[in-house]
């Protein structure tokens, strides 16, 4: 399967596997559509097997994608991006809201390998396209000024509040709610103002 990935026209290979009777066993589920055509040709020259497989694999069922995973013991990077496309698909009418902010849309990628993230955005066009594309190439490296150390030097304490306070600094800076070393230091001295004014309270 990897080397028909592999030729110059792979959907052709597919195509004629299907019209042998090929590809049920390879895999049941398994089956040549006529949008593979249109997906492959969506791809980057540069696409490896891999991406080319989850292309091939995009409309099975998360039962499926279990059972493939299982069967042929696929390598990490194969198992991850079966299951991450699955997940992926699931949270498509997340991806299709009207308004989506810089942070609620790296909440909803970030857990996913690029590769997945390759896959959906060549299959869900035009919006999920453009979402996915913003992300990759604008938002998934950002990351805050400010370090653990950083945090620590400001008083915040070692354990899981430092972990989700970076977190929430790094959403207030792909929201532009900070933007220098100074905006995140005001940005953390006031989310342990609220803390603390949180905590008294209670």
């Amino acid at each position: 399967m990897c080397l028909a990935l592999d030729e110059p026209d792979p959907v052709a290979v597919l195509h004629a596997a299907e019209n042998l009777g090929m590809l049920p066993h390879i895999f049941p589920a398994l089956h040549w559509h006529p949008n593979l055509a249109t997906w492959q040709q969506r791809l980057p020259p540069s696409a490896d097997a891999l991406l080319k497989m989850g292309i091939l694999t995009y409309t099975l069922s998360e039962r499926d994608r279990a059972t493939l995973i299982e069967r042929y013991r696929l390598p990490n990077d194969a198992a991850r991006l079966l299951r991450d496309v699955g997940t992926l698909h699931n949270r498509l009418p997340a991806l299709h809201q009207t308004s989506l902010s810089n942070s609620e849309l790296d909440a909803l990628l970030h857990p996913f390998g690029r590769a997945a993230l390759l896959v959906v955005r060549t299959v869900e066009q035009p919006l999920v396209d453009e979402r996915i594309t913003h992300y990759l190439n604008h938002l998934r490296d950002i990351v805050p000024l400010l370090n653990g150390h950083d945090l620590q030097a400001l008083g915040v304490p070692r354990g899981p509040l430092l972990g989700t306070l970076l977190q929430g600094l790094r959403a207030a800076r792909l929201d532009g709610q900070v933007a220098t070393h100074a905006d995140e230091e005001a940005w953390i001295r006031a989310a342990l103002d609220e803390g603390t004014r949180g905590s008294k309270e209670a």
